[in-house]
């Protein structure tokens, strides 16, 4: 599992390196493109087994919604957490190690999120990396939008939530990574 995410990464990052540098500080890097059709290449294979996939596949057939996926050491299949919402309630859940537990988000954040994913505006995809690569560090996050997937964003390294003073959809993405990240600890950020 290790070797596949390492060296898609690797052949990706190299595939992006002719992108629009959108935000760059001396410890990340954050490489932005509207051409996203290699990007679910990437992670589409990531599972060497029906964890991940399985996740992908029930993803897509959703309306709106956010996956995020966590994996570091120590992690067999890594963390994920979906939230997703259909007509006017939300179903979440985190899912690790095959087992699959149901959430309950305080109606705030749930708020948020529906606002944050109904302000993406364009297609993007980003990769974030950071001057501390990890092997033991990949975060992916999905969001989905009217039964399309509007953002795609990917970290290998250390996760960075520092803003680039900007309005826009990476702001709002890293806002998003933020939420999410802090929900699959388990925290609801109250």
């Amino acid at each position: 599992m290790r070797i596949i995410i390492i060296s898609t990464l690797i052949l990706f990052t190299f595939s992006c390196s002719s992108q629009k540098s959108k935000y760059q500080s001396p410890k990340n890097r954050i490489i932005e493109s509207e051409d996203c059709n290699g990007f679910y290449k990437i992670y589409e294979k990531m599972d060497d087994g029906t964890f991940f996939t399985e996740e992908l596949e029930d993803f897509s057939k959703m309306k709106n919604g956010v996956l995020f996926y966590r994996y570091q050491d120590g992690l067999e299949h890594g963390k994920l957490v979906v939230v997703e919402f259909q007509d006017e309630k939300n179903i979440s859940y985190t899912r690790d190690n095959f087992q699959k537990k149901s959430i309950s988000l305080p109606k705030k954040y749930e708020n948020e999120i529906k606002e944050k994913i109904n302000a993406f505006e364009k297609n993007k995809c980003y990769v974030e990396t950071s001057e501390v690569i990890s092997e033991n560090n990949f975060y992916l996050m999905l969001v989905v939008k009217n039964k399309a997937i509007i953002t795609q964003y990917q970290i290998n390294g250390n996760l960075s939530f520092k803003k680039t003073n900007e309005k826009s959809d990476l702001e709002n993405s890293k806002d998003l990574l933020e939420i999410m990240y802090r929900i699959s600890f388990g925290n609801t950020l109250d």
